[in-house]
Parts: C-alpha cells; sequence; structure tokens
C-alpha cells in the first residue's frame, strides 16, 4: 500500500486493487475510486428521441451531427471516458406558408375602396374599417386611393400581436401569408362582409388560405433534437448509478458534459469528428436518483455552429482518461501523480504521470507514460527529495526533474542494478533519501546522486535482519531528527541519529506500518508515525508527555506488576487494572526463569485480573515474578573484558558490579526498579543464568551487587526493562579478576 497528498485529498494504493480517493465533502469523509473508476472505458451512446423545428435552436434541417456525452466531477475535476457517439442525420427541409389574397377593384360601385363598416376576417380574428366593432380597428387611409386603403389594412393586420398571418399591401390587393409554415395555414379561413350599397368592390382569393406544406429544397435552419441517455445500469456494462463501495456514476460525478460535432454535411462517414462542450447537466435537480436519470432527456443544438469553436473542445489524445492503475505505487511533484504500471502480463515497468494539463491528481491518460526497463524492475517507490523526485526500483534509482510547470519531465537513470530491497524500505530528509540496498543501510544525495553507506548499520541488516529486509518500513522525524527503519517481524526499530551519526536498536517496537507526515495535531513539523495491528497511531514522545510506554497506554493503568499467582499460560495480577487498550502490546517479564523474555497480549479480563497470550513463555509464571507492559527495553551486549597488557587467551573471573546513574524518574513504588546484568560467554547466544539485581539508584553504592562469571570472553549485559521510567546510564564497572587458561570449556 501507498499513499499521496494533494490539497484536501488522499489517495490510496493497493497492489491489485482499485486505486482510492478520500475527501471531506463538507459534513463527512468521502471515499471514491480514484479517476474515472469503472468508467475509464467508453460509455455507452446515447440514443435518439426526437426532432423539430423550434426557433430557440440552432441545428440546420439537413445536418449531419455526432452527440456524445461523458460524466464531470467539479469537486474532484475528473472525468469519464467519452461515450460512443449518436450519429444523427435530420431531415427538416422547409415547407411553403398558406397564402390568400384580398383584392380592390376600382370598376365597383364604390370605386374598390374601403368604407366603415367593412370588416375582414382572417382565420376568426376580425378587422374593421374605422368602426370599432370588431378585434382591431383599421385606421382610416390616408388618401382615396386604393393604394391607400390597401397599405392601411395591412398595417392594421401586421400590427395586431394575435394575427396569425402577415400582410403586403400590393397597388391593388393585400397579400396574405401565414406565420407558420407547413400545412396547418391552409386551414385559416379568409372572408369580406361589405357594408351596403358598396358590395363589389373587394373581394378574396378563397374561403381559405391555399398553398402551405410544400416541401423545398430549402432546409431548416432551426432544429432541435432531443436525446435519451442509457438506462443506469447499461452505462457501463457491470457498472450502475450508485454503490456502497463508491463506485457507481453518481459517487463518482456530479455533472454530465454533452458535446456535439459541428455539421457534417451530407458524408456518410461518422469518424474523425472534432467534438465540442454544448451544454452541461447538474446532478443536483436533475439525475438525483436512479430513476431520474432513466427519464432524462436533454435538448441539443442550443448553440450556432459558429460559436461551438469558442467552447472547450474534446481532445482525442490527452482526454483519454484511464483508471490509475492498481500498483499500488504512488507518489507527487510538482503537482503531478505518479504510479507505476500494474503488474501484468504486458510487464509492469512503466511509470504513468497524471496529466499537467489538468488540476486533478487523479485524471491519468495514455499519454503521459515512460516506458520502463524490464532489467530495472518495476517501480517501487516515489521519493521526493530536495527539488527532485526519485524513482526507487530493486534494480535502479531514476532520476526525475521537472524545471518549470510547462516544462517537460526529465527522466534519467542514476544508479543501474542498485536499488532498493523493499517497498518500504526508503525516506527521504532534506536533500537526501536514506534507503537500504544491496550495499546496505545508504544515504542519496540529491543533490550529485551519489551514495554513501552507514556502515555501523551493516551486522544488523546482513546478519540479523537478512531474511526479512523485503518487509522493513522506514520514516522520519523532523522534532527527533532521526531515521527509524522497523522490523515489524522482529519487533525492532533501527535508529538513525542524524545529529550526533549513531545507530541505536529499539526492541519490542511491535508495530505493523510505519510513515511520515505533518503533525496530526498542529499541521507543523513532519513526525514519524507508527501503526500497530489494533489499528494505534503513536509517535516519539518529544516532549516526554507521555506514559513512557512503546503504545502510550494510559498511565492509570497498571504497566508495572507482580504476578500473583503461578500458570504454564496465563498470567494473573490480582491488583491490577487492566484495559482492552493492552491487547496487542508486549508484556516483558522482568524477573523470574522468563526475565527478559515477550509475549504478546491475546486477552484481558479486568475482572479476573488475567492475562492470556498469542504463545505461552518457555517456562511457567510463578507468584511474585514481576512483568512491564509495553516498555521501551533497555540493554546493553558489551565489548568483551580486556586490558591491553592482558593476553586474551586469558580466563576473566567476575566479582561484582555497579553502576553509576542519573536523571531517574518513575522509579518511586515501581516494582521494576532493579537492573538486570549478567554476561554472555564466550561468544554464546544467551547470557548466563547466573545474573545480578542492583538497584536502580543513582547513589552507585546502592547500585551495586556481586556476580560471578567466568570465561575466556566475558561480555557484560546490562538490561533495565519497566514501563514509565527515565534514566541515563552514564558508567559501569565490573569486578575481575583473571588466570592464565586458554581452556574454553563448559565448567571454565
Amino acid at each position: 500500500m501507498d499513499c499521496a497528498v494533494s490539497g484536501g485529498y488522499l489517495l490510496v494504493a493497493v497492489d491489485t486493487k482499485a486505486t482510492k480517493t478520500v475527501y471531506w465533502n463538507g459534513a463527512a469523509l468521502t471515499v471514491v475510486d480514484s479517476g474515472p473508476g469503472g468508467f475509464d472505458v467508453e460509455l455507452t451512446a446515447p440514443t435518439f428521441n426526437t426532432s423539430a423545428v423550434n426557433t430557440s435552436y440552432q441545428l440546420r434541417g439537413n445536418g449531419t451531427y455526432q452527440i456524445a456525452y461523458r460524466f464531470y466531477d467539479s469537486t474532484r475535476g475528473i472525468y469519464s471516458a467519452l461515450s460512443a457517439p449518436l450519429v444523427v442525420r435530420l431531415d427538416h427541409y422547409k415547407t411553403t406558408k398558406a397564402v390568400g389574397t384580398i383584392s380592390f377593384s376600382s370598376a365597383g360601385s364604390g370605386d374598390g375602396l374601403i368604407v366603415a363598416g367593412d370588416v375582414f376576417t382572417i382565420n376568426g380574428r376580425t378587422y374593421e374599417y374605422i368602426d370599432a366593432g370588431s378585434d382591431v380597428t383599421i385606421a382610416a387611409a390616408s388618401a382615396a386611393t386604393i393604394s391607400a386603403h390597401a397599405t392601411a389594412l395591412a398595417d392594421a393586420i401586421n400590427g395586431d400581436s394575435s394575427a396569425e398571418v402577415t400582410a403586403s399591401a400590393q397597388a391593388a390587393s393585400v397579400l396574405l401569408e401565414a406565420i407558420a409554415r407547413g400545412t396547418g395555414g391552409n386551414a385559416y379561413t379568409l372572408s369580406v362582409t361589405e357594408v351596403e350599397p358598396n358590395t363589389d368592390d373587394i373581394a378574396v382569393s378563397g374561403s381559405t388560405l391555399s398553398g402551405g406544406g410544400v416541401v423545398t429544397a430549402d432546409p431548416e435552419t432551426q432544429v432541435k433534437v432531443t436525446i435519451d441517455f442509457p438506462a443506469n445500469d447499461a452505462v457501463v456494462a457491470g457498472e450502475d448509478y450508485s454503490n456502497e463501495a463508491g463506485g457507481g456514476f453518481a459517487n463518482l460525478f456530479d455533472t454530465v458534459d454533452i458535446f456535439r460535432t459541428i455539421d457534417l454535411g451530407n458524408t456518410t462517414a461518422t469518424m474523425g469528428a472534432i467534438f465540442y462542450l454544448e451544454q452541461t447537466i447538474a446532478k443536483t435537480g436533475n439525475w438525483a436518483t436512479a430513476d431520474d436519470w432513466d427519464s432524462l432527456t436533454a435538448d441539443i443544438g442550443g448553440l450556432v455552429d459558429e460559436a461551438l469553436p469558442f467552447q472547450t473542445m474534446y481532445d482525442p489524445e490527452k482526454d483519454i482518461v484511464v483508471a490509475p492503475p492498481q500498483s499500488g505505487t504512488i507518489g507527487r511533484y510538482s503537482e503531478i501523480t505518479f504510479m507505476a504500471q500494474a503488474s501484468s502480463t504486458n510487464g509492469g515497468y512503466d511509470t504513468l504521470s497524471s496529466s499537467p494539463e489538468h488540476n486533478s491528481p487523479e485524471y491519468f491518460s495514455t499519454y503521459n507514460t515512460r516506458v520502463g526497463d524490464p532489467e530495472d524492475g518495476r517501480p517501487l517507490r516515489f521519493i521526493p527529495a530536495g527539488d527532485s523526485l526519485f524513482q526507487l526500483g530493486y534494480n535502479a534509482v531514476i532520476h526525475i526533474f521537472k524545471s518549470g510547470k510547462l516544462k517537460p519531465l526529465q527522466f534519467s537513470r542514476l544508479h543501474k542494478k542498485r536499488g532498493i530491497v523493499g517497498k518500504e524500505v526508503a525516506h527521504s530528509s532534506g536533500n537526501s533519501v536514506f534507503m537500504i540496498s544491496g550495499l546496505g543501510l545508504v544515504i542519496l544525495n540529491a543533490s550529485d546522486g551519489g551514495m554513501g553507506n552507514i556502515t555501523a548499520a551493516d551486522r544488523v541488516i546482513f546478519d540479523d535482519w537478512k531474511s526479512e529486509l523485503s518487509t522493513i518500513k522506514s520514516c522520519y522525524d523532523s522534532l527527533m531528527n532521526a531515521s527509524f527503519f522497523l522490523n515489524p517481524t522482529r519487533a525492532e526499530m533501527l535508529v538513525i541519529w542524524h545529529s550526533t551519526q549513531i545507530c541505536s536498536m529499539i526492541d519490542g517496537a511491535n508495530f505493523v506500518g510505519a510513515t511520515s507526515g505533518p503533525d496530526i495535531a498542529t499541521g507543523k513539523n513532519d513526525r514519524a508515525f507508527f501503526v500497530t495491528a489494533t489499528g494505534l497511531i503513536v509517535s516519539p514522545d518529544k516532549l516526554e508527555t507521555g506514559s513512557g510506554t512503546m503504545w502510550d497506554l494510559d498511565s492509570s493503568l497498571t504497566l508495572n506488576g507482580t504476578a500473583t499467582a503461578t500458570s504454564s499460560s496465563t498470567l494473573t495480577d490480582s491488583g491490577a487494572t487492566l484495559h482492552a487498550d493492552m491487547v496487542g502490546a508486549k508484556l516483558y517479564m522482568t524477573s523470574g526463569d522468563n526475565a527478559g523474555d515477550s509475549r504478546e497480549i491475546a486477552t484481558i479480563d479486568n475482572s479476573t485480573k488475567v492475562f492470556t497470550f498469542t504463545s505461552n513463555f518457555d517456562n511457567d509464571i510463578t507468584s511474585g515474578d514481576n512483568y512491564a507492559i509495553s516498555p521501551v527495553p533497555f540493554s546493553l551486549r558489551a565489548w568483551a573484558l580486556q586490558a591491553e597488557e592482558v593476553s586474551r587467551f586469558n580466563r576473566w573471573i567476575t566479582s561484582g558490579v555497579a553502576l553509576k546513574v542519573r536523571k531517574l524518574s518513575g522509579f518511586g513504588d515501581n516494582v521494576n526498579n532493579k537492573w538486570r546484568v549478567g554476561a554472555y560467554r564466550n561468544s554464546g547466544t544467551s547470557i548466563e543464568s547466573t545474573v545480578a539485581y542492583p538497584t536502580v539508584d543513582s547513589n552507585p553504592a546502592d547500585s551495586a551487587e556481586g556476580l560471578n562469571v567466568e570465561g575466556i570472553d566475558i561480555e557484560p549485559y546490562i538490561e533495565q526493562i519497566a514501563s514509565g521510567v527515565k534514566f541515563e546510564l552514564t558508567d559501569t564497572e565490573f569486578a575481575a579478576s583473571f588466570t592464565e587458561s586458554r581452556s574454553v570449556s563448559a565448567t571454565c
């Protein structure tokens, strides 16, 4: 597993699993598939519903158009793949308008003029000359001529907002034309009623208008197309509107983008068209439920073709979005997300980067790929250091650099046949990458790519940890100025102290994960965080305000105690205060036959005061044996006793030990206020059974005890295991004598 952060988004990558994005939606943490999820494949095409002439739309009546859609999330800035196109070939040609004529005859008894009271009826609408008894009053003509009277009638008709025809005055007639095209105008009635005695001055062409609806060769210029979307479970096979895992299109997106082409003409080809964004449909109020989606339609043609090139264009090269690879390797650098190619029969050696043209950290396409070399191995980790990013693999270190926002990425191999031994063995600090490689623990300089060895850790890495190197976790703590290398198998942690440039080992570190990041509480300096199998997260107690335990258990609990019963499989302490938080922590025996050994707590019962363990101790726990829960053990195996003038083959005999210590705290009323001092004899792997238990005291005289161990090589061992204590051991003195003997038998 690997993680990367971009603004308010956490990207979580797990090998062979879909990458997830975690973000705060204003009310709760939301988890969705990263990128388009399962919608990175071509969506099912929309379908044709209807087309019609509509003066609010701008499609050409004989045009050929392609229409497609995709999803968009305005929060994450991520798109789905584009749908297959719907090809629409329109067949809307203009038809003639119905017409009619009102004629004026100069041979009439009134010389062809309109007189007061004459009424014209056009599709039920009445127009009366001078008098006001009809729908519209015709104003008096400007002159006593047929032309002036025709103009007066035409002006009255054209000035009527309820008229369904337009009028055109001629020399001796008025030409009427239906406003709407089509056969409907043929039903418009037409008549005139003249006032006696002048009944022969005006005539109409017929009782209705005529000639409407004849198809012409001139296409309509204002047509709309209505489309339907596929059913919610048919947009992509195997996906639907929503699901609990956050993979439905309603989980991932909040907008539908609709694209169309300009008129493609009479071509029969449907490939290679340029798509422009014509409109968007928000989920809110439009497709907020699966049923809403299934009934959703869209009207196409709101923009004229000439305006489309000024809209967002779909880039068929860079806008082909793909789901982030399921590789478990992710990193961020220069506002770009980097991921390793998923392992497959096709390889798994390539490096994919998110689109620099898109703000979303999840936007991957087929365009931004670096082809890897199989000899380098799979990319395991992306580590930023200095002004660069380092891609670390088993057999190579790749340097990635971007000199500016608009500059291309540069990849260069710094080291070949030399890489890291495990996915999480590397981290950065300042201008350096600290990592475990085939050379051991090394420092990679981000400025020049050089490597330097920390040889003090070689014995641990190449000897003690050689079988678990691939499982090592590492991190850095800026307040402690230390690098931590955790071996979860052995519950050990190697610490590199940057200030003093020395190494130390922490035992009892039973954590399963380690990482670094800004302080969770303050957002300030980077801290090291360690994760337990139970989900507890702790960091080094820089301010010494905690309980002084490995897991920072509550100090009100019994962290140091004494067994009150004998058992081969459990520990009972009748006076203890226990809590479920102790489950999973290590319990150390500090005295008795199991002194120095530890086991993981499996269960606790605060009513019976009984601990059980994931495995039994080697020896019975007896009443009176002391224990400590989740301590930070202190132990020291010193160099063998020696003196320059004494032969290395002499036999050493110790008789006592004294210790000098200062800065003590936490030992008052603590049952674990003893040192356990012994020795390794003749390079043995365990200390001799003869041990001393001096009291931990600032007075050396009170921190001394007899100790009799003999052998050719005597390596002193000092141990102090207690929870919630602090001390500084400054000096140790062993009283010893030697004899001339080269025997290394078990008895001497």
